[in-house]
C-alpha cells in the first residue's frame, strides 16, 4: 500500500476532463503572456497557462522562478495539478495589476518583438510582487483539492467505458498475396525489369533451340541418344521459367515479413488520448475511420469543448479533412495531432487501413472515391449528439498516404475538392510504385496543396531537391507560391503549391510512434514531438480554414 506522500507524487498525463477544467478556468483560453491560442504550456509556479514561444522564455529563467510543464505531453502529479487549479492566467495579471505591475500580455502589440517580450518577463517574474504570489499560490491549499478529486473520478468513469480493441497482427499468408501482385505490377511497369526478363527469356529459348538443332543433326547421324537432348531441354526451360519465379516468390516473402515486423504501433499517450477524446464525446472510432471533432461553438456561449451538445447548438465545422495514415503506422498514432488540429476548427477523419495491413498497396482496384464518400458519410453522422456539418473537404496524407491522397486526388476528386495536403512527401506517384501513375494536378483549377516536411526527414531527402522524381514532383503540383506563410492565391490563379520545411523535424515526427528503421531509418529529430506537431497542426489548419 502506498502512503498519502507516495500518492500524491503519483504522475500521470493529464486527462481530457482535467484538461478541460482547467482552460475552463478564467483567460485560460489562450497564453498569459500573448494572445496567442491555444495554450498548451503551463507554469507550474504561478498556475498559468502559455503558448510554446513563451514557455520557452520562462523555461530560460530558471525552475526556481517558473517551473514548465507541457499539458498535453508531460506527467502531472496531483499536488501540480491542484497548483493550476488555485491559479490561472486571471487570477495572475489580476494579482499583477492590483499590485503595482503593468500588463505586457493579451492585446499588447509589443509581443510582436519576441527579445522585447523576453526582457520584460524576465524582469516581471524576478520582482517581488511575483515571489509574493509564488509564495501566496504555494501556500493556499485548500482551493482546488476537490476538483482535481471529482475530475479524476469522472475521468475512471469515462475511461471505464471506452476501450480500444487490440488489431490482430495478419499473418504471412494475409500478406503474401497483396504483395506478390504490388510487386508484379511494378516489376511490369518497370522498364529495365522488362528488358531483363525479355534478354533471360531470349536466352533460355535460344539456348533450347541450339540444343534442339544440335539433337536433330546428331541423330541424323545415328550416334547420339534423344532422351539425352530432350532432358537437356527440359532443363534448360525449367532454369529459364522457375529460376526468376523463385527469386520472386523468395523477394516477395521478404518483403511481406518486412511489412509484418516493422508495423508502427502507437505510443501509450496517443491511445490514452483517444480514449478521453472518445470519453468526452470529441471523437468516435469506427470501422472505416477515426473521427476528431471540433469543438462546437455556440453563438452566445462560446466554444463547449465537449462534442456532445445538449442545448442544440449547430454542429458545423468550415472544413474537414480526410487524412490518411503512413504505411505501416497505427492509426491512433494520429490522435495527439489530429486532436490539435480538430481543436482550430477543423473535423478530422482518420482512414483505417489496418484491413490492408496497414498498407493498402492495390492502388489499381481500390475505390477511391466510393470509400471517400464512405469515410465523409460515416464522420458527419456516427457522433452520438447528431448529425455534423461541413461546408468544405480536403485530402490529407503521410508519406504513402500521401501517395493515396495524390492518387484520389488527380483521379476521382478534383471537381469536388480543391484542397490537398501533405506530410513527409517529396515525389509524385509514379507508373512503377502506383500501377499506371496518376494525372497532373498542375493545370487543375483552384487546386491548392501544401506540402510540409522536416528538415532531418530521411524519406524526404531521398527523392529531394536536385533529384528527378523531385523535379516531378514540382512540376506535376500547382505552381509553387513565394510567399510560403501567407496562404492566399490569386484570383484566377489555376491555384498553388505552398511547400515549408519544418527546422529539426523528421519522418516520424508527424505522429506518436517510433523510432522508424523500415525501409531505411528516419533521420534524428532536433526538436520535440510537441513542438514539431504543434508547428505542423497550427499550419495545416491555418491553410484549411483560409480562403484560398
Amino acid at each position: 500500500m502506498m502512503n498519502k506522500t507516495q500518492q500524491n507524487h503519483e504522475s500521470k498525463p493529464l486527462t481530457s476532463n482535467q484538461l478541460t477544467t482547467l482552460r475552463s478556468i478564467p483567460s485560460n483560453d489562450r497564453c498569459a503572456e500573448c494572445p496567442t491560442f491555444p495554450a498548451d504550456w503551463a507554469s507550474v509556479t504561478y498556475g498559468i497557462v502559455l503558448c510554446l514561444d513563451c514557455a520557452g522564455i520562462h523555461r530560460g529563467l530558471g525552475v526556481h522562478l517558473s517551473f514548465v510543464r507541457s499539458l498535453t505531453m508531460d506527467d502531472w502529479s496531483e499536488k501540480e495539478l491542484a497548483t493550476m487549479m488555485r491559479g490561472g492566467n486571471k487570477r495572475w495579471m489580476d494579482y499583477w495589476k492590483e499590485h503595482g505591475g503593468s500588463s505586457i500580455g493579451v492585446g499588447s502589440e509589443e509581443t510582436a518583438n519576441r527579445n522585447f517580450l523576453a526582457q520584460k518577463i524576465k524582469t516581471k517574474y524576478g520582482s517581488d510582487v511575483a515571489r509574493a504570489y509564488r509564495e501566496i499560490l504555494a501556500g493556499d491549499s485548500s482551493y482546488g483539492e476537490n476538483i482535481v478529486a471529482k475530475s479524476l473520478s469522472r475521468s475512471s468513469q469515462h475511461k471505464a467505458r471506452v476501450e480500444l480493441t487490440e488489431e490482430p497482427i495478419p499473418t504471412l499468408q494475409d500478406v503474401f498475396k497483396p504483395t506478390f501482385l504490388f510487386l508484379w505490377n511494378v516489376g511490369l511497369a518497370n522498364t529495365k525489369v522488362r528488358k531483363m526478363l525479355l534478354i533471360w527469356s531470349s536466352l533460355g529459348l535460344g539456348s533450347s533451340y541450339a540444343v534442339h538443332l544440335k539433337a536433330s543433326r546428331d541423330m541424323a547421324n545415328n550416334y547420339t541418344n534423344a532422351n539425352y537432348f530432350n532432358l537437356l531441354v527440359a532443363g534448360i526451360v525449367t532454369v529459364t521459367i522457375g529460376l526468376p519465379c523463385f527469386v520472386f516468390i523468395r523477394m516477395t516473402k521478404k518483403v511481406a515479413n518486412g511489412l509484418i515486423n516493422n508495423r508502427q504501433d502507437a505510443f501509450k499517450s496517443a491511445r490514452n488520448l483517444l480514449i478521453d477524446r472518445i470519453s468526452s464525446g470529441r471523437a468516435s472510432r469506427l470501422e472505416r475511420c477515426d473521427v476528431y471533432y471540433p469543438k462546437v461553438v455556440s453563438e452566445y456561449h462560446g466554444a463547449d469543448d465537449k462534442g456532445d451538445d445538449e442545448s442544440g447548438n449547430e454542429k458545423k465545422a468550415k472544413c474537414g479533412m480526410i487524412f490518411f495514415p503512413g504505411a505501416l503506422v497505427d492509426r491512433t498514432a494520429y490522435a495527439p495531432i489530429a486532436s490539435k488540429i480538430s481543436d482550430f476548427g477543423v473535423l478530422v477523419v482518420i482512414a483505417n487501413h489496418e484491413k490492408y495491413s496497414r498498407c493498402m498497396l492495390d492502388f489499381k482496384n481500390f475505390k477511391y472515391k466510393e470509400e471517400i464518400m464512405r469515410m465523409m458519410y460515416d464522420a458527419l453522422c456516427s457522433s452520438s449528439s447528431g448529425a455534423w456539418q461541413v461546408d468544405e473537404w480536403a485530402l490529407c496524407g503521410h508519406s504513402w498516404g500521401g501517395s493515396i491522397a495524390i492518387v484520389a486526388m488527380a483521379k476521382e476528386m478534383s471537381s469536388t475538392m480543391k484542397k490537398l495536403v501533405l506530410w513527409g512527401v517529396s515525389s509524385y506517384p509514379s507508373e512503377v510504385s502506383h500501377s499506371g501513375g496518376c494525372d497532373s494536378l498542375r493545370d487543375v483549377k483552384g487546386m491548392n496543396v501544401l506540402v510540409l516536411c522536416g528538415s532531418n526527414d530521411s524519406y524526404v531527402k531521398l527523392n529531394g531537391p536536385g533529384t528527378e522524381k523531385h523535379e516531378e514532383f514540382l512540376a506535376k503540383l500547382p505552381p509553387m507560391k513565394e510567399e510560403k506563410m501567407n496562404f492566399v492565391c490569386d484570383d484566377g490563379s489555376p491555384g498553388c503549391t505552398y511547400q515549408i520545411t519544418i527546422e529539426g523535424g523528421n519522418h516520424a515526427g508527424c505522429a506518436h510512434y517510433g523510432p522508424q528503421m523500415y525501409p531505411l531509418p528516419d533521420g534524428q529529430r532536433t526538436i520535440t514531438l510537441e513542438e514539431q506537431q504543434t508547428q505542423m497542426a497550427k499550419l495545416t489548419a491555418d491553410f484549411l480554414l483560409c480562403d484560398v
